[in-house]
């Protein structure tokens, strides 16, 4: 009989691998990641290549252009972003996983508050779902098929909500299990 932190390990563990697998699954399944461009007046295919960090080809072989074919304003143009493009906005990912690890931080005192998580395990009753957490909001972002083009109240508020739920399913999950065992 597994008891205490080695439990809340096993689970955390299993959570994580889940996650995982959820993920990779949804990124090996989804389309490749593409943002639609519309051209500015007097912009050739190296300046548009030139803002996504990209080389020209790309575009070129994406929308089916002919090499050297001038660019017409209000011309529409899919982009292809890198498979893992979310993780490029440092400023979107700060906002994002601050907002998780809030929501965790919040959950984790509603759960020592109600006795659900035991004060001894604190360092470790703390990281443990914090981890889980954090893992759900980076599997999140490598399968997002846009990028934001600003942070939203909705992206804050859906980060906090996950890093909540993540946060408060580790230590519940651990409670509930080793009471069927005792």
């Amino acid at each position: 009989m597994i008891r205490g932190r080695a439990f809340d390990a096993l689970i955390a563990v299993l959570l994580v691998f889940v996650i995982i697998d959820v993920g990779v699954a949804n990124w090996l399944l989804t389309p490749p990641l593409t943002r639609v461009y519309v051209v500015q007046p007097s912009e050739r295919i190296a300046d548009v290549a030139a803002t996504f960090r990209i080389h020209p080809q790309v575009i070129v072989d994406e929308n089916g252009l002919r090499p050297g074919t001038p660019l017409q304003a209000g011309q529409v143009l899919r982009i292809p972003m890198a498979p893992l493009g979310p993780f490029l906005d440092w400023r979107l990912q700060l906002t994002g996983l601050t907002a998780t690890l809030l929501g965790g931080v919040l959950a984790l005192r509603l759960c020592a508050a109600n006795g659900v998580r035991t004060r001894t395990s604190r360092g470790y009753g703390i990281a443990v779902p914090l981890v889980v957490a954090l893992v759900h909001y980076a599997m999140v972002q490598a399968n997002a098929t846009s990028l934001l083009e600003a942070i939203t109240p909705a992206f804050v508020l859906g980060s906090a909500v996950d890093g909540f739920a993540w946060s408060c399913l580790v230590p519940l999950l651990s409670r509930a299990l080793a009471a069927q065992e005792a």
